[in-house]
């Protein structure tokens, strides 16, 4: 399930600094978690691709992909 958008458009503007600090931070040395890895935040990444349509995410996620094993 998503969290509807345009609720409020202050809470998409945290959720896009949430993904530049990601970005930012770049991937993780830990083992693979879906919640606490790369591959959690490289899904961040898909979620907001889908939600802004920009693929800018789109293309951050695929670059982590390249780093979660």
């Amino acid at each position: 399930m998503d969290f509807p958008k345009d609720l409020d458009p202050e809470f998409e503007v945290i959720l896009g600094k949430a993904g530049e600090l990601i970005w930012q931070v770049g991937p993780l040395n830990k083992k693979i978690a879906l919640c606490h890895g790369t591959d959690g935040n490289g899904f961040a990444f898909l979620k907001l691709y889908k939600r802004t349509g920009k693929t800018l995410w789109l293309d951050r996620a695929r670059q982590f992909a390249m780093h979660a094993s």
